[in-house]
């Protein structure tokens, strides 16, 4: 891609290893601002985008994303809803006798964290730590592809 315009990223949908509704387009932070200045809020349905970073279903697309931190030279990559795998885990707490309530909290996508209460009853202070261990891996890195800047023609 030389350029972000609409021609552009209509024609990434060919790139697309699946389905283009099971993959998600995702941009480095200036592409995406171009790409949203592309069009208006009533075309992408709201002004979500600007505040969270994502815009669905455009172009078909499961949505379209601002990613961070991309390597030099790539702009974007189109990534299969399946390729990234993420698991989280309680933490082991070493000594429980140093708090007055231990727990753990799972939520429907199965985000696992732990609370940690604690005090000081000398300084009246209490004390409410949550904490978590996570992990992410991209799996079939074959079936993503990557966007590079070409040279535009002529």
């Amino acid at each position: 891609m030389s350029s972000v315009t609409k021609n552009a990223l209509a024609k990434l949908r060919k790139e697309c290893t699946g389905r283009v509704a099971s993959t998600v387009l995702a941009l480095n932070p200036a592409y995406y601002a171009d790409a949203l200045s592309l069009f208006d809020s009533n075309v992408i349905g709201s002004t979500d985008p600007i505040r969270d970073g994502q815009v669905g279903k455009l172009y078909g697309f499961k949505a379209v994303i601002q990613l961070q931190d991309l390597p030099e030279g790539v702009l974007g990559a189109l990534i299969p809803d399946n390729a990234v795998a993420f698991a989280s885990r309680a933490v082991k707490v070493a000594d429980e006798s140093c708090y007055s309530e231990i727990g753990t909290t799972t939520d429907e996508n199965g985000f696992t964290l732990t609370t940690l209460r604690h005090g000081s009853p000398a300084k009246g202070k209490g004390f409410l730590n949550v904490t978590c261990m996570y992990g992410i891996n991209l799996f079939n890195g074959e079936n993503t592809k990557y966007i590079c800047a070409t040279a535009p023609a002529g």
